[in-house]
């Protein structure tokens, strides 16, 4: 199978036992309706195609017996069309918005690819000082680099007279003074 083809995982609902086209199969020809869908679902999953209910059901590695029943109940329902596929309409719902955000998140990946080896064809550069990262930014109005702030000083060890420390006296000089967090009082 291609890498396009079909999916190891599908898309399930939560709620396939409740589908209420799914109950009424189950009520005519009993628990095999269940066991059949299944497999039509995960088979057409897996394929990346509607497959038929014969091609399935066949391939399961245990004998539902007659599934001419099966197969009939699970039409009458209209979770199969004359063909014994999964309707198209349902297919497309279903297979169709997971290939799609398949195609996107590789569209996405291809575009990172192309971007990364733009970067990486530039012209080779003899010394490391005058290497230029990539910026991403794409507001040319937002510094990319330093500014002119300065950094904070790091924390000091408490004065020894019980007075602010530096890095407290720098905070205080740029307008951050804390207020004590409020006691919350117990219920």
């Amino acid at each position: 199978m291609s890498r396009d083809g079909g999916f190891g995982i599908g898309d399930r609902s939560t709620r396939t036992l409740y589908d209420v086209r799914l109950v009424r199969a189950t009520r005519k020809v009993g628990l095999g309706a269940i066991v059949a869908w299944d497999a039509i679902v995960d088979a057409s999953w897996a394929a990346g195609e509607r497959v038929t209910f014969e091609d399935a059901v066949d391939t399961l590695p245990y004998d539902l017996g007659d599934t001419s029943p099966i197969r009939l109940a699970l039409a009458s329902v209209c979770l199969l069309d004359d063909d014994g596929l999964i309707r198209s309409e349902s297919w497309a719902s279903w297979f169709g918005v997971a290939d799609d955000r398949r195609e996107a998140k590789r569209e996405r990946d291809r575009a990172y690819i192309a971007r990364r080896r733009a970067a990486n064809d530039s012209a080779p550069i003899a010394n490391e000082s005058q290497a230029v990262v990539p910026s991403y930014r794409t507001d040319p109005s937002v510094p990319s680099g330093p500014t002119d702030r300065t950094v904070p000083p790091t924390r000091e060890a408490p004065s020894m007279d019980g007075g602010p420390t530096p890095f407290k006296v720098a905070m205080a000089a740029i307008g951050f003074n804390p207020a004590p967090k409020p006691v919350r009082a117990k219920r």
